[in-house]
C-alpha cells in the first residue's frame, strides 16, 4: 500500500497571548479540510487570517494539499471601541444643522 501523507498546519497568534486558535499546530492527511476557529481573549477582537489563508471571518477552513502557515491577527478591542465613541460625539450638531 502507498505511504499516507500529511502535512504540517502551523498556526500562530499575534500579538501572542491575544486569543487562541483551534485546531492548534498538527499534521493531517493530504486532501482533508480543517476548520480553524479563532478565540479572542479578553481585551481583544479579531482581525483577519493572514499567510495561507486570508479572511475576516472567526472561522475558516483550509484544505491540506500543502504544508500550511496561518497567522490570526487580533486586535485591542479598546483601540476599535474608542474611535467610534469620538465619532458619535461630532455627530449630533451635524446632523441638527440639516
Amino acid at each position: 500500500p502507498a505511504e499516507k501523507v500529511t502535512y504540517l498546519l502551523n498556526v500562530v497568534v499575534e500579538p501572542e497571548n491575544a486569543g487562541t486558535i483551534a485546531p492548534a499546530n498538527g499534521a493531517f492527511d493530504t486532501g482533508a479540510t480543517v476548520e480553524l476557529n479563532a478565540t479572542a481573549n479578553t481585551g481583544f477582537a479579531f482581525d483577519r487570517w493572514e499567510g495561507d489563508i486570508v479572511g475576516t471571518t472567526n472561522m475558516v477552513q483550509v484544505v491540506m494539499d500543502a504544508n500550511k502557515n496561518v497567522k490570526a491577527i487580533f486586535k485591542a478591542a479598546d483601540a476599535a471601541a474608542a474611535p467610534a465613541a469620538d465619532a458619535a460625539a461630532p455627530a449630533a450638531p451635524a446632523a441638527s444643522g440639516n
